[in-house]
Parts: C-alpha cells; sequence; structure tokens
C-alpha cells in the first residue's frame, strides 16, 4: 500500500492534506480525488457558486510524483 495525500487548490488557496491515505494504485487515488472534487464542488453549489478552475493535486509519500485532478474533467457538463 502507498500513501496518497490530497491537496486541494481552490480559487488561490491550497488545502493540504496532512494526514493522507493508503491506497493499492494511483487509480483508486483517482477515484478519491474525484469524489473529494465533487464534494467540494457540492459545498460551493450549495452556496451559490462553482468554480470549475480548482482542483486536487495528488501526491505519492513515497516517490513524490504529482498528479493534477480539475474538478472541470471529473464532471460531464451539458445544456451549456
Amino acid at each position: 500500500m502507498t500513501r496518497f495525500f490530497f491537496h486541494v487548490h481552490q480559487c488561490g488557496s491550497i488545502t493540504e492534506d496532512a494526514e493522507g491515505q493508503a491506497l493499492i494504485d494511483l487509480a483508486s487515488a483517482f477515484q478519491v480525488a474525484i469524489r473529494k472534487a465533487w464534494s467540494t464542488m457540492a459545498t460551493e453549489v450549495a452556496s451559490g457558486k462553482l468554480c470549475l478552475g480548482c482542483h486536487i493535486e495528488i501526491v505519492n509519500a513515497e516517490t513524490g510524483e504529482r498528479t493534477r485532478v480539475p474538478f472541470r474533467e471529473t464532471l460531464q457538463i451539458k445544456g451549456i
């Protein structure tokens, strides 16, 4: 198992994940990041706003590798 951290980059501020989560692989970390993005966006929508320019940065604790998951790429947007 590898520990992954999920740092939320939201409109110029960063909320760092100090705890992280032990997961099997990067694919599993992507799924966690997508759910975190959805949760963050749901909170934004509940307050009447939504920023699709934000992202979650996945950091592999073992290798230091960083992967960006943009909020806009976690949704299917229709009707625009």
